[in-house]
């Protein structure tokens, strides 16, 4: 029943003891109150069925990152708190299980702010997320149907509390490289809210028209890219 077998049970801070995720209080601690900054940055999982068990493996493949206050762990049965290192500074995510008001499907909300907002870092601590969430589909979950939603990052939804959104699969259909934002009123370019999100290697997997990706390719393999994501990788933030 240990972390790294079966995902049910997380070591206690202590180490004297395990913690079975799914026995977690239903309710958040009420020592911590999440308070959405604009520029958080925001992303879901959406499912038309949510497995059960699915939270709970998460966060115990997170557990290390767990916040802590008061000597109180900010964790729950459906979500937690979590504060990742990355690049010398800290960011703090929630992720948590709720219902699109929508829809009605079950969802896995991630956000994550920054102690520095003039940082940007947000992207690599909801990787370090988004990888835990797609080895879980891939190990117990492998029939999974689900929707990404990824946050608008236009000059208006970028200092938004509530930016505009779009499922991935949406723009995958887009044949011109360019997305309407309801907010600003005018186009974006898709390949530009892709890696507000995502890493090189899984843009280039996504099925976009070559063009797409090609106008990048000076960029990705210029120097001083390469030498930032080297950076990162060295402090275990990509793994």
């Amino acid at each position: 029943m240990s972390k790294n077998n079966f995902d049910i049970c997380y070591p206690s801070k202590g180490g004297k003891h395990y913690v079975a995720a799914q026995l977690l209080p239903t309710d958040r601690p009420a020592q911590y109150t999440w308070h959405t900054r604009a520029g958080a940055l925001q992303f879901r999982y959406r499912y038309a069925i949510m497995p059960k068990g699915l939270m709970s493996r998460l966060i115990v493949r997170l557990s290390e990152y767990i916040e802590r206050l008061e000597e109180t762990e900010i964790v729950w049965r459906k979500g937690a708190i979590l504060r990742i290192p990355v690049n010398n500074s800290v960011c703090r995510v929630m992720m948590v299980e709720d219902e699109d008001s929508k829809s009605g499907l079950k969802q896995i909300v991630v956000e994550v702010m920054e102690d520095n907002d003039l940082r940007p870092n947000r992207k690599y601590a909801l990787q370090l997320v988004r990888d835990e969430v797609e080895s879980l589909h891939r190990r117990w979950f492998r029939n999974i149907q689900f929707e990404q939603i990824i946050p608008c990052n236009c000059r208006q939804c970028r200092i938004r509390e509530t930016p505009f959104t779009f499922e991935l699969s949406e723009l995958q259909r887009l044949t011109k490289g360019m997305a309407f934002c309801n907010i600003l009123e005018d186009f974006v370019p898709v390949i530009q809210l892709l890696e507000g999100v995502y890493k090189e290697d899984e843009i280039r997997a996504f099925a976009f028209g070559a063009d797409l990706v090609t106008g990048l390719s000076r960029k990705w393999n210029c120097p001083e890219y390469r030498t930032s994501i080297s950076i990162l990788k060295t402090n275990r933030v990509l793994r």
